[in-house]
C-alpha cells in the first residue's frame, strides 16, 4: 500500500478490493456508510462498547490530515521500526505508527477498540443479565 496515496490503494477498489471510503449517509466514528464493494450497505451490530446497529462505516480524512498521517508509515520510518531489537519498544512504536495510521485514516468502525461484529462483545452483551 502506498503511504502517500492511501485512499487510492487497490484494497479500496469496489471490484478487486473491499470497497472504498464511506459515501452514504453519516454513520459512526466520523464515517459514512460504505456504498460499494462486497461490504456495501451491510448492517453491523456493535460500536464502542454496546449494541448500536448501523451501516458499516469508513471516513478517510481529507488532504492535509491524510498527508500528515501518512508520514507515520513512510518507508524510512517503518525501516527504523523494524530495526528495534527490544520487543516492548517495537510494540509501542508499532501502535504509535502503523496502528494509529490505519485507525485514523479509515475511521468509522475502526475508530473504536471493538469490531463492528465482534464475537467476544456479542457474547458478553448477549449473556449479560
Amino acid at each position: 500500500m502506498d503511504w502517500s496515496s492511501f485512499q487510492n490503494a487497490p484494497i479500496w477498489d469496489p471490484i478487486i478490493g473491499i470497497g472504498g471510503n464511506g459515501e452514504g449517509s453519516e454513520s459512526v466514528g466520523e464515517g459514512r456508510c460504505v456504498t460499494n464493494g462486497p461490504f456495501a450497505d451491510i448492517e453491523v451490530m456493535f460500536y464502542d462498547s454496546g449494541v448500536q446497529p448501523h451501516c458499516l462505516s469508513r471516513g478517510f480524512p481529507k488532504n492535509r490530515e491524510l498527508e500528515e498521517l501518512g508520514k507515520l508509515v513512510r518507508p524510512e520510518n517503518i525501516n527504523e521500526l523494524m530495526k528495534r531489537s527490544d520487543y516492548g519498544i517495537f510494540a509501542r512504536e508499532l501502535e504509535e505508527r502503523a496502528h494509529k495510521f490505519l485507525t485514523h485514516t479509515v475511521r468509522g468502525d475502526l475508530s473504536r477498540f471493538t469490531g463492528p461484529n465482534d464475537s467476544q462483545l456479542r457474547s458478553a452483551v448477549l449473556t449479560d443479565d
